[in-house]
């Protein structure tokens, strides 16, 4: 697909490393008039200033940066990276608290990529820190998090962690809160939407950073695929993060591991598409025998197509989806199951009047739970208030 110049350029900025092919492309299109104000707004809405920033001034010679845009670059990223910083030192204290109190828990995403995957830490927007943790430890874990000085939210009712488990899979995810700090986003299951289902092999061959848990490559790749699901691939951060990850672990992936996980979890098609828009789009090469263990069926990837409209994903015109609709769209499609498909939408459309009460804050009382749930369906679904 032919993209305007603007695009193209962001286009190969969207990556933690630029080869030699790529700077050669790059330097062909500085060539030309580059609309650098569009560059930068681009950047901005795909969460990637701060990475395009750390590539102009790495890989750019001088007299070939865009002097209008600069400093304004310049200030997203040194906010970015003291934003990060801090956050860095909250996790050193929370991993360690956790560690003495025999917590097991896992970090995803963002803290893992930009310390050991990124070029920097500043490279990396960071809206919340995510968090498995482990069902039996959840109390000791909540605990910790007081003791700290967080909070969860009033509008979350009284439930044990069973309870938990399912109100964070159908209803809403919830977050602990503290002034001045990043929002800590708890979750059960790696997969944090659809039925819940065990997942065994999520707490197999961690690893460490900063003593704070974090898991494999082959599990941290799945779960960032999922994620660009999940988002409707909206973002090129998304993508980015992927392509990222497998730069970095390349023939180290565990092809046949990655494929057995997402078979037993229902999201080959899925993870599939998550790494072949990320060849297509930023052109950083899948290894062949990843895409080969997840290959999938025509009819599957006809459906994939049609459902998520793959060519306003390649035109990167895509806008996340309500709440209430990204999720369910994502697993009503993967599931093969019709039981499990009616089991999941009545899941999600008609919650327990208890959580809509706590939810809204207001009294539990059977004749306006229809309006509990229109409400909620149409505005409240996401995370907690």
């Amino acid at each position: 697909m032919q993209q305007k110049p603007e695009v193209q350029l962001l286009l190969y900025f969207t990556r933690a490393k630029i080869d030699t092919n790529t700077l050669e492309d790059i330097y062909q299109l500085l060539d030309a008039p580059i609309n650098w104000d569009e560059v930068l707004s681009l950047s901005l809405k795909h969460r990637i200033a701060p990475l395009l920033y750390h590539h102009l001034t790495t890989s750019i010679v001088p007299g070939k940066l865009p002097r209008s845009i600069m400093p304004r670059l310049k200030e997203i990223y040194t906010q970015n990276f003291n934003r990060n910083k801090q956050l860095y030192d909250e996790l050193h204290k929370i991993a360690t608290l956790f560690h003495e109190a025999d917590v097991e828990v896992l970090v995803l995403k963002g803290p893992i990529l930009a310390r050991l995957i990124y070029p920097s830490i500043g490279v990396r927007c960071m809206k919340d820190i995510d968090l498995v943790i482990k069902e039996e430890h959840w109390l000791r874990a909540k605990e910790c998090f007081l003791s700290l000085g967080y909070s969860l939210p009033e509008t979350l009712p009284e439930l044990d962690v069973s309870e938990l488990v399912k109100y964070t899979q159908y209803f809403s995810q919830i977050e602990f809160t503290r002034k001045g700090c990043i929002p800590i986003e708890p979750h059960f299951r790696l997969f944090n939407m659809g039925i819940p289902m065990k997942e065994p092999w999520l707490f197999e061959h961690v690893r460490t950073m900063d003593k704070a848990l974090i898991p494999s490559p082959e599990i941290l790749l799945l779960h960032l695929c999922i994620h660009a699901n999940t988002h409707n691939f909206c973002s090129l951060m998304l993508l980015c993060d992927i392509g990222a990850v497998v730069q970095h672990y390349g023939d180290e992936l565990d092809g046949s591991h990655i494929q057995q996980i997402a078979a037993t979890r229902g999201i080959t098609c899925s993870v599939y598409n998550s790494l072949i828009l990320t060849e297509e789009l930023l052109n950083i090469p899948i290894p062949e025998r990843l895409k080969n263990a997840l290959k999938i069926g025509f009819i599957r990837q006809m459906m994939f197509n049609i459902v998520w409209n793959k060519p306003q994903i390649l035109s990167i015109q895509k806008t996340e989806k309500p709440p209430q609709l990204e999720a369910p769209a994502y697993y009503l499609l993967e599931m093969d199951n019709i039981l499990d498909r009616l089991k999941y939408l009545c899941s999600i459309l008609f919650p327990p009047l208890k959580w809509l009460a706590a939810y809204f804050k207001v009294k539990a009382t059977p004749l306006s739970y229809p309006i509990y749930l229109i409400r909620y369906l149409l505005h409240g679904r996401g995370k907690e208030r």
